[in-house]
């Protein structure tokens, strides 16, 4: 359980501290992945990871969440919240969009 929680919080800390710059070609999926937002709430949004699962992440792919606005989707990321070290010095505009865009292409597809 230490263990576990260790990690976390060194994740956390490194994705503090790394640059976020986009590279050219930066994908929506790898600045997630990048970014360690999987860590937590998995490469599908669901929250189903044991961290995620430790932490209560929510599930992001839900209704809830999708219909947010850009700006509040974020928030928790820009801001910080629950773990979540603020990224706002540390994301570009072309960053967030990145990832709004990753968020969005997770909601499930409508028949």
């Amino acid at each position: 359980m230490v263990r576990r929680k260790l990690a976390s919080t060194l994740a956390v800390l490194a994705v503090a501290s790394m640059p976020l710059a986009a590279s050219a070609g930066e994908t929506p999926r790898g600045l997630w992945i990048k970014m360690k937002c999987a860590l937590c709430h998995g490469e599908d949004g669901s929250g189903n990871t044991p961290a995620g699962k430790q932490k209560g992440a929510p599930d992001l792919r839900t209704e809830e969440y999708q219909k947010l606005k850009d700006d509040e989707l974020l928030k928790p990321l820009v801001q910080g919240h629950a773990g979540i070290p603020a990224m706002q010095s540390k994301l570009s505009a072309e960053n967030k969009q990145l990832l709004v865009s990753y968020l969005r292409s997770l909601a499930p597809k409508k028949k």
